[in-house]
């Protein structure tokens, strides 16, 4: 016998004649399933050629894609030798500090009163000595308190942090902040795409970005192409170290992703850190402040704020203003203590960098999207630049 038609329509007493035409649909189109999901793992595993090696199509394209994309990003970027910043070792030092203040005082005059352990250095500064204690066995054992030989370190670039060329000028934006006491006017070693070796000179750095501008004389290689938004959650994205430049495929979940973030059309999407995202575009903004400032003009709005995580209030990360300053700007325009700010003129907030890039520049009359409570707000505020 053969059914025709929906066999949902079917008297309920025909329950088994319904399975069976459930069924017989559902064999039908087993094998068009599972002829496409074969057709697949066959594309992606690969399938073996007649009289030829095995071959994997989709796994070749990506690869030759992934190629294209790193020479094209590679070709503008350079290796710099920057000197060590001063605020990196106030932050390894917080810990400790911390530590200190929380020790028992007992403990510290006891420490305070221990006779220090001789230390001798050579004249090269490579070989740390510490004598032991007496009665406490060989001195000539390493173990014990002997010569403990450190190597040299080699004069490599395993050190350097890479630099993105910005344009035929030779202006290089450097993802790390520099404190311009700390270079001294002196030039800088670089090594540019072609493995040139030449010098930079500084211009300017701006703390609330973590970004600082070099520049070259002759630039080799072609200017990276900068990107105005962060990828697509769920997006390949290429992903290299701020530090040596090592590269690798990450999919985007703007969470944990960390370095210059460059999508598969081969734009520099913008810079990660932990969670954190300044976009392209924000950096060739604070560049172009630097080149013409030598520093960043920035209006006061008149809050302070801090970064916090998605949670109940906010499906994204924001800046939730927890003091609106007396007689400022922010006041003035009715923001309240509690406010999340999603945006500034446009520009999409939700980190420190984004929110110091996004007032850059700002002067007059400019729109902040807001979250107050379950509503979504937006408020005018008059920006005024710093003198």
């Amino acid at each position: 016998m053969t059914v025709t038609g929906d066999a949902s329509q079917l008297p309920h007493s025909s329950h088994g004649l319904k399975t069976r035409v459930t069924g017989q649909r559902c064999f039908r189109a087993f094998p068009l399933l599972t002829g496409f999901i074969a057709a697949l793992l066959l594309l992606a595993s690969g399938v073996r050629a007649e009289n030829g090696p095995t071959t994997r199509p989709l796994l070749e394209e990506l690869n030759r894609q992934t190629i294209t994309v790193y020479h094209q990003v590679g070709a503008g970027i350079y290796r710099v030798r920057l000197p060590e910043p001063k605020w990196i070792k106030a932050y390894a030092m917080a810990a400790m500090t911390r530590w200190d203040k929380s020790l028992d005082p007992e403990i510290r005059k006891r420490l305070e009163e221990e006779p220090p352990v001789p230390v001798e250095a050579d004249a090269s500064g490579s070989s740390i000595v510490v004598r032991p204690k007496q009665g406490t066995g060989n001195a000539n054992e390493p173990s014990l308190g002997g010569d403990l030989r450190m190597p040299a370190p080699p004069k490599s670039w395993s050190e350097s942090n890479i630099a993105l060329l910005l344009d035929s000028d030779g202006d290089l934006l450097v993802p790390l902040y520099v404190e311009p006491e700390v270079i001294h006017g002196k030039p800088l070693d670089v090594i540019g795409p072609d493995g040139s070796a030449m010098t930079a000179t500084f211009i300017g750095s701006d703390r609330p970005t973590n970004l600082t501008l070099l520049r070259i004389d002759k630039p080799a290689g072609a200017p990276v192409r900068l990107g105005a938004n962060r990828p697509e959650s769920g997006s390949l994205v290429l992903q290299l170290s701020c530090a040596d430049g090592s590269g690798r495929l990450a999919l985007w979940t703007g969470q944990r992703e960390s370095g210059v973030i460059v999508t598969i059309d081969g734009q520099v999407s913008g810079i990660a850190r932990a969670g954190q995202f300044l976009s392209g575009s924000a950096c060739r903004l604070i560049a172009r402040q630097l080149i013409q400032y030598g520093s960043v003009q920035r209006a006061t709005l008149g809050v302070l704020i801090t970064e916090i995580q998605p949670n109940e209030k906010s499906t994204s990360p924001a800046m939730r203003i927890d003091q609106v300053i007396a007689g400022s700007a922010a006041e003035k325009a009715g923001l309240r203590a509690g406010d999340l700010v999603l945006g500034i003129g446009g520009e999409p907030v939700s980190d420190i960098p984004s929110f110091a890039a996004a007032i850059v520049s700002r002067d007059g009359p400019t729109a902040l999207h807001v979250r107050r409570g379950t509503q979504d707000l937006v408020v005018t505020v008059i920006l005024e630049q710093r003198k």
